[in-house]
């Protein structure tokens, strides 16, 4: 079930990114992703601007996603994740939507990035609308920024 996270949610989301995060860390043989590094401080600082949803199931999140409106229409979408464990089940789908839902009339355009290294996350992003604008190396990865005009 997908609805807005709130400030109790928080703990359970960093343990989700941590777990997600760490399995793309370790397919990517990096030591270290920004995402691995963030606190439970910072988490809450971002929870001031930012619009959560997650994705329940029997009363554990195994899903979850971010957005923030920028002052020219942009919503940036931060960290898409997904339970390793159950992946491919069309959750991340469901979420992003639920995120554009909310957005809808007051964004723009969306705006993302993720690694080229992890082509069914770019996959997903291309069925639901997003194009490549650019790439940058990042020293440990390649990134990709993704755009999605409304």
């Amino acid at each position: 079930m997908i609805s807005r996270a709130v400030k109790d949610d928080l703990p359970e989301i960093l343990d989700l990114q941590l777990r997600a995060f760490g399995e793309v860390a370790q397919r990517l043989n990096a030591a270290s992703l920004p995402p691995l590094e963030q606190t439970i401080e910072q988490l809450l600082e971002e929870e001031q601007n930012a619009v959560f949803y997650k994705y329940t199931e029997n009363g554990h999140i195994i899903g979850s996603v971010r957005g923030s409106l920028d002052a020219s229409g942009t919503c940036h979408v931060g960290r898409l994740i997904v339970d390793p464990y159950c992946r491919n089940r069309g959750i991340g789908r469901q979420l992003m939507q639920a995120l554009e839902e909310y957005f809808q009339g007051k964004a723009s355009r969306y705006l993302l990035f993720t690694s080229e290294e992890t082509p069914e996350t770019l996959h997903l992003y291309g069925k639901l609308g997003y194009e490549k604008l650019y790439t940058r190396n990042t020293g440990s990865t390649v990134m990709a920024f993704l755009e999605k005009k409304v």
